[in-house]
């Protein structure tokens, strides 16, 4: 097959439209294809059978149909056999197409899938795919009559993220937590959200006078550094480490290792690594979302609002019960099981190969 992949920039792309470029990019890989990353449409000709072309379509001052006559015409001069449309707009003239949508590119884009209502209904060589049961019900509702089967595609995480036994779990804390249990967290989103994690472990601190510590990984971000000025003045600053480089075994061997995590974000896409923390069996504390209740279960303790009350309330909750933290770790394990990397690669592979035979 000829596979073309139409997506955002990077800057602009949503969690999920990357997550699912990455998953075929991944996947055909495996299979033998080759992965041509195209600065322009032009570049689509190409003597390979089994190629998958990932086209960033940039931001544009022509309207919306001159664009898509553009692609639309080159994709068909080239033979691409299966469009993957990340892009969050609908492109009625390009066929067949598997498009992401939720209810958040809908609502941006709702007049032109409106329009388009008919003629997704009529086209057979057409799939929709989202994250999440509740979002396919959201479009259900938003969507009413509309005969495509939305189809659920949810969020994995790669498969070193698996559960540790005790040794493993102690030569990790060892190196990275002073031989003590810690919490865990990602800390690259937003300043004010790490310092309610940091108002909130200093509540569990002050409850609980142990040596728990608190551990978040780092990405460069503009407010680093007025972060860390906060971070000096901490009363508890000696049982908080901040990592800031690490490869992806490495925070792996963190996940797997820690009491709980942190699922601290206001991004409702942001799932993989809550996936991540399922397939290490480690309990999770989280904002109370549907999607969040779908993938998690009794794995996780829900807060209604991402605030110090909040987070001290339920790291409390998990170390005053030692019992119901190690049946969270057993729910974490058996919710990962319907987040299989390899089930849901290969059931998206299935829908693009019988799109193509479609064609």
């Amino acid at each position: 097959m000829r596979i073309a992949i139409i997506q955002n920039p990077k800057e602009t792309s949503s969690e999920y439209a990357g997550y699912i470029s990455g998953l075929l990019a991944d996947y055909a890989t495996w299979l033998g294809y080759e992965i041509c990353m195209i600065d322009s449409i032009k570049e689509l000709h190409h003597k390979s059978a089994n190629c998958i072309f990932i086209l960033e379509v940039k931001s544009s001052w022509l309207p919306h149909f001159f664009v898509e006559n553009k692609i639309a015409l080159q994709f068909k001069k080239s033979a691409i056999d299966v469009t993957i449309n990340l892009t969050g707009k609908y492109y009625d003239k390009i066929s067949p197409q598997v498009m992401t949508l939720d209810e958040e590119n809908f609502n941006r884009n709702k007049k032109n899938f409106l329009l388009a209502k008919k003629k997704i209904n009529d086209e057979s060589a057409f799939a929709i795919i989202t994250y999440a049961h509740s979002e396919k019900e959201k479009l259900d509702a938003i969507l009413p009559g509309l005969n495509k089967d939305v189809q659920v595609m949810p969020f994995t995480a790669p498969g070193e993220f698996k559960a540790f036994e005790w040794p493993e779990k102690v030569l990790i804390k060892s190196q990275y937590a002073a031989n003590k249990e810690y919490f865990f967290c990602l800390g690259d989103e937003s300043e004010t959200l790490l310092l309610e994690v940091l108002k909130g472990f200093s509540k569990f601190k002050k409850w609980q006078q142990s040596s728990m510590q608190l551990i978040i990984v780092m990405d460069e971000t503009d407010w680093l550094e007025s972060f860390f000025e906060k971070l000096n003045t901490y009363r508890y600053k000696d049982d908080v480490q901040i990592i800031r480089e690490i490869n992806p075994s490495q925070l792996a061997c963190i996940f797997a290792s820690a009491y709980a995590y942190l699922h601290i974000t206001n991004n409702k896409e942001k799932i993989e690594p809550f996936v991540a923390a399922m397939q290490c069996g480690i309990p999770v504390i989280c904002l109370d979302t549907p999607v969040l209740h779908e993938y998690g279960g009794d794995a996780a303790l829900y807060m209604s609002v991402i605030d110090m009350v909040e987070i001290s309330k339920n790291m409390i909750g998990i170390y005053k019960n030692e019992i119901h933290k190690s049946q969270m770790g057993k729910s974490a394990k058996e919710a990962a099981q319907k987040f299989k990397l390899d089930d849901v690669s290969k059931k998206l592979w299935l829908m693009v190969e019988s799109l193509a035979t479609k064609a």
